[in-house]
């Protein structure tokens, strides 16, 4: 602003409120800036990058005056054997997590790390050089550094992730450097188990903040977290994990012993002194015993240098697709961002590998059994056809095309080592029944076609049992069996839908007779892998897991990729990424992602009663699914609006931005998965906001950043900021009904519970899809009149409000008011209902969204 540069501070109480701004005459201060307080500490501290003053500057709140001051300057240091210049971006990318600090230099394929001290010279603390960071790949002649290693930086505790987006050949790479932390073996021996006795722990001489520290009072059979506090309250020790065993060896003097072992998360300095045991009631030793009780303290493993740990790379690396662009860490999670990916699907939609690759499996379902080698149903009885009671017959066959099929009934997989064999420890006609339940969900596709075939058979409940097509997350189309195994062919029309992201969704939610679906050979009448182009930098994420199964040997495995479920070309979905991994729950920007698309206002639109088939879904004819199909058909119809204004149109969507919500679950067997929960766009959004340049999550509080948004100038630039306790709220169905002559029908909502203890606050609004609604005040005038005489009065009151789950409770519920108007209406009648962030735009997702379905009441 102004040729300075500017960061602004605001805090949280019970509101966001402003409190400062650090200001430079360098207009580069604030290209990157990061925020942290140390565990247990209350210095919060932030750090600024200055590329062009090849600098990084720290500024630590001062908790009695309220003030920021300057603790520290960052410079390039160490054998760079290049000098650092403005050009080479040091500080546009950093870190900072407890009392270490990172800045990274792309250009010179280097990270540097720092680490914060008390100097007792100074009397005050300072922050100094640690090491520099190179990839094991590093070119040490100069001549071809190209890597971008540096690009994006994320530490958490003693870890640093490294983006690399142009490593691997260009496909992308994410270093992991880790730093081992002092260890130490605390053993309290005696000669047999105590009965009473206490102590605590002091550090003495801590090697950074040159201060002595007493732990709190311990009990001799302390258990882990006891442990832990105690020593946290030693104003020299911060984060330590703590393990504890006992065990009786009559063999030894000191037959009991209680082992505690300590790791010092936070502690950087290279040596630690041993912790000092200090009883407070000594354990008397046994009658007779000659052995004294005795607490001894040893050193396991001392701190390491910060070192390269493992590489990460995607499982389908693509060219150019910006793997390690953006990143985030957070316990023992991480997502890595390719936003110049095409999100290529991977899905197998004729099942003919043997596997599941490119399907997200849900439920107690056993998928990893799936897809069916064989026609194995010819080889069990089956259901009668459509009897209700569960008695069976003859066999029948599938009709299977090829040599795998996907049922939900049958449990006979391929062979992992030759997927042209079935597994030989399932034998022809093995089955799981039709107990287990679950979903099966496609990669997201372009619809660019007129026409997506299938086969399915099985069950015939098309509300419990079925395949379905969402479109841009929206259900719109679906079908089911006929309550025979033999597969049919099923033909959609999607052409409404050309240019959208669709995924096709395989449902078995019923326990009952015939209560599983058989689908196969998923056809498209447009050539799905060839058709890219249309998806080019749609972009997309990957979430890593670091698992211990024998400690300190980790590892990270890829756990899934995530991609929008309404991809579209251009979007850079990933640009930007945050994860908590304590609250389950992600954030991925996609700063050029289209507005909504324009579509007729559903509150105003007549909606003629020839586009009622519009409000089904597929050949059941179920009212079920979502409004996509029918505001799809009718924009498509609109030839004029898209033909006319197709400039308009393009410049009232482009780099709009939004952000998706990953929340992280577990299905019946226990294995854990990211699920697309809700997209979030603020009602003011426009053209060149870019909502989701950036993003950051504490806890369930995020802040969203929009540097397009025209505030106090063109693009000056906004913050958003959302409690997203909302987004664990829905509806408990897809579906109320209500009719006429019933006055008000209640809208139940339910939460996770989990987060029962605290009130949450939601948004709600009810808008028209075939139904008519009026305003409180015509709703109100219409009900003094004689229901005879109320044409013209609509079908329901058209509001909107925010409803609260109190403290402790899982379900509230708000009503809805309903007209009766005493006229004949043959024709079905549906409303929507949205759920809102509080005062915002609608939360975008299946579990934010229901319909309301109106029966005339006159016919019955």
């Amino acid at each position: 602003t102004g040729g300075q540069g500017m960061v602004h501070i605001f805090q949280r109480e019970k509101d966001w409120s402003y409190t400062t701004t650090l200001i430079s005459p360098d207009p580069s201060f604030g290209a990157a800036a990061a925020i942290n307080t140390p565990y247990g500490r209350a210095d919060t501290t932030v750090l600024v990058g200055a590329p062009d003053q090849v600098k990084a500057l720290l500024y630590v709140l001062d908790g009695d005056t309220a003030s920021w001051t300057l603790q520290g300057t960052l410079m390039p240091f160490g054998d760079t054997n290049v000098s650092v210049r403005p050009e080479h971006g040091f500080g546009r990318s950093i870190a900072l997590n407890g009392d270490i600090a990172f800045a990274g230099c792309a250009s010179l394929e280097t990270v540097y790390a720092y680490k914060r001290r008390y100097s007792q010279e100074e009397e005050k603390f300072e922050w100094v050089p640690w090491k520099t960071i190179r990839s094991s790949e590093f070119d040490f002649d100069g001549t071809d550094r190209q890597e971008g290693f540096g690009s994006a930086l994320a530490s958490n505790k003693r870890t640093v992730l490294v983006g690399a987006p142009f490593a691997g050949n260009g496909k992308g790479k994410v270093y992991v450097f880790s730093s081992k932390p002092h260890v130490q073996q605390i053993v309290l021996r005696s000669d047999e188990v105590p009965k009473k006795g206490s102590f605590r722990l002091k550090l003495s001489d801590h090697p950074i903040h040159a201060t002595t520290g007493i732990s709190g009072l311990l009990p001799h059979n302390a258990t882990p977290s006891e442990m832990r506090h105690a020593l946290e309250e030693a104003v020299n020790i911060g984060e330590v994990h703590v393990s504890f065993e006992s065990n009786i060896d009559g063999q030894r003097p000191d037959k009991f012993h209680c082992t505690w072992l300590v790791t010092f998360m936070s502690e950087l300095g290279d040596d630690l002194p041993l912790l000092e045991p200090m009883w407070s009631e000594q354990i008397e030793p046994a009658a007779h015993s000659t052995f004294t009780p005795r607490i001894d303290v040893t050193t396991i493993t001392s701190q390491d240098d910060l070192l390269q740990e493992t590489v990460l790379q995607a499982d389908d690396p693509t060219h150019a697709n910006g793997f390690g662009t953006s990143l985030s860490l957070n316990g023992e999670h991480a997502i890595i961002a390719a936003p110049q990916s095409s999100a290529i699907p991977r899905t197998t939609f004729d099942f003919e590998t043997g596997t599941l690759a490119g399907w997200v499996p849900e439920g107690s379902i056993q998928w990893q059994n799936q897809p069916t080698f064989g026609d194995n149903s010819i080889h069990r009885p089956s259901y009668r056809d459509h009897d209700k009671r569960s008695i069976l017959g003859d066999p029948q066959s599938s009709s299977i095309q090829g040599r795998y099929y996907v049922s939900t009934y049958e449990n006979r997989p391929g062979n992992d080592q030759d997927y042209l064999a079935p597994d030989p420890n399932y034998p022809e006609g093995s089955i799981q029944g039709d107990e287990p339940t679950g979903t099966l969900t496609s990669d997201p596709f372009m619809i660019l076609g007129e026409e997506i075939s299938f086969l399915i058979g099985g069950g015939c409940d098309h509300l419990k049992v079925y395949t379905e097509l969402l479109v841009d997350s929206a259900v719109t189309m679906r079908a089911t069996g006929k309550c025979r195994e033999g597969m049919r062919m099923v033909q959609w029309n999607v052409s409404d839908y050309w240019g959208r992201a669709g995924q096709i969704r395989i449902v078995d939610a019923s326990k009952e007779k015939w209560g599983h679906i058989n689908v196969d050979d998923i056809h498209f009448s447009w050539d799905l892998y060839e058709s890219m182009g249309p998806s080019d930098r749609a972009g997309a994420a990957y979430s890593f897991r670091k698992e211990c199964t024998f400690l300190p040997s980790c590892t990270w495995v890829q756990e899934q990729r995530i991609v929008a479920s309404d991809k579209r070309p251009g979007s850079l979905f990933g640009v930007s990424v945050h994860v908590n991994d304590e609250k389950g729950i992600a954030l991925v920007g996609s700063q050029a992602m289209l507005s909504p698309f324009p579509q007729p206002n559903p509150t105003i639109t007549e909606i003629s009663e020839d586009l009622e088939d519009y409000m089904r879904t597929g050949d059941t004819q179920s009212a079920t699914g979502g409004s996509a199909r029918l505001m799809g058909h009718i924009v498509s119809e609109n030839k004029t609006m898209l033909a006319d204004n197709e400039a308009f149109l393009t410049k009232l969507n482009r780099d709009a931005g939004a952000v998706y919500i990953f929340t992280r679950k577990k299905d019946e067997s226990g294995s854990s998965y990211w699920s697309e929960d809700a997209k979030i766009m603020p009602p003011d959004i426009e053209s060149g906001d870019r909502f989701g340049y950036s993003v950051a999550l504490s806890g369930l509080s995020a802040v969203i950043g929009a540097p397009g948004v025209d505030s106090k100038a063109r693009d000056g630039g906004a913050a958003y900021f959302y409690d997203l306790s909302c987004v664990f709220v829905r509806f408990t169905q897809n579906e109320f009904v209500a009719t006429e002559d019933q006055g008000t029908v209640k809208i139940f909502l339910e939460r996770d519970i989990d987060g029962i203890d605290t009130p949450i606050s939601i948004g709600y609004s009810i808008s028209d899809l075939s139904a008519k609604g009026v305003d409180t005040a015509t709703f109100n005038d219409c009900m003094k009149l004689d229901s005879r005489n109320r044409n013209g009065c609509g079908d329901y009151e058209q509001t909107r409000g925010t409803i609260s789950f109190p403290q402790g409770s899982s379900q509230v519920y708000f009503n809805v008011r309903i007209m009766d108007d005493d006229i004949y209406e043959r024709h079905l009648e549906y409303a929507q209902i949205l759920l809102h962030v509080p005062g915002g735009a609608p939360l975008i997702g299946e579990q934010y969204r229901a319909k309301l379905r109106i029966d005339d009441a006159s016919w019955t």
